[in-house]
């Protein structure tokens, strides 16, 4: 990577990605993955990308059913409809609890995307039936990456179990959807895991996760070529957009911050929570903070998103003349995992 670089990861990590600190961003990050996979996934000989999302906190108490959090569907939703801007097709894979809010999170934002996006749903458990849907989607479809946005990792690859960042297991009420990320790592194709706490899937291969906050261990074993480290994972996922669009010229048609905060709404309206608060409404105040994503009202990510694209427009434009010729960049993974 050229050091020219430098300043945009330095910027975008410190003013964007790790802006939150409190849950211990830093003591993890990989600042250099969100510019890698950005690359990556920009490159021509990309034609297919298979996006898998949806982390179910919890269990409603009165209802029985499965809490699936703000935070995935609308950065997988932006990211998404990014990837067709720049002539990609895109597959979008959750269980049954999380298809509701990322379709609404992608209908929010561009109708014309939604209609455009294949859904398929993976409610199979951890085990050889989920090992073998894995392999039959990745043989069905052929993608040439995939990307997991704040996806459920387990915390060992043979037995392991995944839980949130207080500490209680999910196994029961998500479906094994990082199956399919650790059998598209067997294979000759692309893998990016964007994440916000460790414990989702694509950080395996990264040191310092901190403990959940119950004290068990949380952090995800399931490694991703590349390794995308955000406050929240939806900021992540933008992030790539944001990258993706610019290098093919179209940051002009990223989504806004009114388009952001919709497609929020949207998740919320099909039944998604803010992880941190719980709350189902948008701008609640709960004493742990604030209904949107993650703890904070849309106020703050639409700050997040126009400080984002004004990075991206400002300091890799230039940046990236140096590469402009290069469209089929191969970069080696950012964490060092032996591929192959």
């Amino acid at each position: 990577m050229p050091a020219s670089h430098d300043h945009f990861i330095t910027e975008l990590n410190e003013k964007v990605l790790t802006w939150y600190r409190d849950r211990g961003i830093k003591r993890f990050e990989n600042p250099q993955g969100v510019l890698h996979a950005g690359i990556a996934l920009a490159c021509n000989h990309i034609r297919k990308v298979m996006l898998l999302t949806g982390f179910s906190v919890d269990m409603d108490s009165d209802t029985g059913l499965p809490l699936p959090e703000t935070d995935g569907p609308p950065g997988t939703a932006a990211l998404a409809r990014a990837l067709q801007q720049v002539g990609k097709a895109v597959i979008i894979v959750t269980d049954k609890a999380n298809e509701a809010p990322a379709r609404a999170a992608l209908s929010a934002l561009d109708e014309d995307a939604a209609q455009f996006t294949q859904f398929v749903t993976f409610d199979e458990r951890q085990g050889p039936n989920a090992e073998r849907f894995a392999r039959l989607l990745l043989d069905q479809h052929h993608p040439d990456a995939v990307v997991s946005i704040e996806l459920p990792g387990r915390n060992h690859m043979l037995d392991g179990t995944r839980r949130n960042m207080r500490g209680k297991v999910v196994d029961d009420f998500n479906g094994s959807v990082d199956e399919i990320l650790i059998q598209a790592n067997k294979i000759d194709v692309l893998t990016i895991g964007i994440g916000d706490g460790g414990n989702e899937a694509g950080m395996g291969a990264l040191l310092g996760i901190p403990l959940a906050m119950d004290g068990s261990k949380m952090a995800s074993a399931v490694p991703a070529r590349h390794a995308v480290t955000a406050w929240n994972s939806n900021l992540g996922a933008e992030a790539l957009a944001a990258i993706i669009l610019q290098r093919h010229g179209k940051l002009d048609v990223l989504h806004t911050p009114e388009d952001q905060t919709a497609m929020i709404k949207a998740a919320m309206n099909a039944g998604a929570v803010d992880g941190v608060t719980r709350g189902n409404g948008i701008d609640e105040v709960f004493a742990n903070g604030v209904s949107g994503v993650d703890g904070h009202s849309c106020f703050v990510h639409n700050r997040m998103l126009r400080l984002l694209r004004f990075i991206v427009q400002t300091k890799l434009s230039v940046d990236y003349a140096l590469v402009q010729g290069s469209n089929d960049i191969h970069l080696e993974t950012a964490v060092g995992l032996p591929f192959r």
